[in-house]
């Protein structure tokens, strides 16, 4: 897929985490607060867990897997978060994620990053179709989703695991088709 992209909005900068991130990220990850909002994320966060998660990038983007990017404050590069999208099918469909950490929530980054991620993958990518899910619970992360223009498809009951503990999970999606009208 060639070098990981750089993609610039009017707040951020999205690009691809480096060794320098690491000790950032395993802070970040350690917050049971952020950790207990997502689905699959160990907590507590293992030690060396966020080295690990960002040697596996390179990898599965060359792969056309994934694309997991670094959500950066523009003007002075402050790492603050994650925007991806996993689980790709070229051409097709691929989920998007997010986070952001807890001193940067609730600024409209998160929104900014996966409007970002969403004209990324239709436009770049040429995929037809981003899904995402959600705990039920998560309030401000359902919010971003139907304000990106996300449609909820359905619930999965007990489909996510958050801190261990099986939850369930609203399945969104969006059609570059309803889009592009």
């Amino acid at each position: 897929m060639g070098d990981f992209p750089l993609i610039n909005t009017q707040n951020l900068t999205l690009s691809a985490f480096t060794a320098a991130d690491v000790p950032l990220v395993q802070t970040f990850a350690s917050e049971h607060a952020l950790i207990s909002m997502l689905d699959n994320a160990p907590y507590p966060y293992p030690e060396g867990a966020a080295a690990e998660w960002i040697s596996t990038h390179p990898g599965l983007f060359a792969a056309g897997q994934a694309l997991y990017l670094g959500i950066r404050l523009r003007q002075s590069g402050q790492l603050m978060g994650c925007v991806e999208l996993h689980d790709i099918h070229q051409g097709h469909r691929a989920e998007l994620g997010y986070w952001i950490a807890l001193p940067f929530q609730r600024q409209g980054y998160a929104f900014e990053a996966a409007c970002a991620m969403l004209r990324y993958g239709f436009g770049e990518m040429d995929l037809q179709r981003l899904d995402a899910t959600v705990l039920t619970r998560n309030a401000p992360s359902i919010a971003l989703l139907e304000k990106a223009g996300f449609v909820r498809e359905g619930m999965r009951p007990l489909w996510g695991v958050s801190c261990g503990k099986p939850e369930d999970i609203f399945c969104y999606g969006l059609c570059r088709a309803i889009l592009t009208g």
